[in-house]
């Protein structure tokens, strides 16, 4: 029995090292943004707007997940004060692995799904300008755990590039996508002609995360984060947009 006991003691200890952290994130802030949609206009658009963000975390020794969803509404306008629109909704995931033992430092893979709608006020003709695109590429994350005045803090930044996938824009003269204009096509046909497929010198899309994590006695903790999102695409028209966001979370671990 004693030796029966010793094992399951051991086993238990073996789950608990390798027992995975999993937090539920939840928050919103401040955004910040400017684009140019070259179908609208070539002027430069600007302006702030508020962001909601949910999350997911999952952390083990030697890998970390980590899902970021957020919505958001802002309203830009340009150096004539026309008025512009845009709604934005992201889902990112981060898949990181140790480069090495004892390392802050984590890499791996990311996927990112981007929708954007903007809309000019005024504008009766080619306005509710969309689009849509999944892509993935690299990501890294770097983690510095410090004290200050008895409390603990995680300083993180993590980033990632997205190289391939693909982009379902508006037409060149429509806010339809191409394949949904005038042509006979069924909702398939449609979305496959609509498609665009998103690589380096056709697109791009970076961002980067730092964020601060306050950590409290009861296991959960409070971030102040930054993100800074570019995208850019060039079919069928010349379209980039910048957006930084400033918000708080908070960590529930679950």
């Amino acid at each position: 029995m004693l030796r029966i006991f010793m094992m399951l003691c051991a086993l238990a200890l073996t789950f608990a090292a390798h027992a995975q952290l999993r937090q539920l994130n939840f928050g919103g802030g401040l955004q910040l943004s400017a684009l140019r949609d070259r179908a609208f206009s070539p002027l430069l658009y600007s302006g702030a707007g508020y962001e909601g963000f949910l999350g997911y975390r999952s952390t083990r020794e030697r890998r970390e997940h980590i899902w970021l969803a957020s919505a958001g509404r802002a309203n830009l306008s340009n150096t004539f004060n026309r008025n512009l629109t845009t709604t934005a909704v992201r889902l990112t995931n981060l898949n990181l692995y140790n480069i090495s033992e004892n390392s802050n430092f984590r890499a791996g893979w990311s996927n990112n799904n981007g929708f954007h709608h903007r809309e000019i006020d005024g504008f009766q003709n080619f306005n509710g300008r969309v689009d849509f695109f999944t892509t993935f590429g690299p990501a890294a994350k770097y983690d510095l755990p410090f004290s200050f005045w008895e409390n603990e803090f995680r300083f993180s930044a993590a980033a990632h590039v997205q190289l391939i996938g693909i982009y379902l824009p508006s037409g060149y003269v429509s806010s339809l996508p191409s394949g949904f204009g005038y042509e006979p096509n069924d909702f398939g046909e449609a979305v496959i002609e609509s498609m665009r497929v998103f690589h380096p010198g056709s697109s791009f899309n970076a961002a980067l995360w730092p964020q601060l994590d306050w950590h409290l006695d009861s296991g959960n903790s409070i971030s102040l984060n930054y993100l800074y999102e570019f995208t850019r695409f060039s079919v069928p028209h010349v379209g980039q947009r910048s957006a930084g966001y400033w918000f708080l979370t908070f960590n529930m671990t679950l």
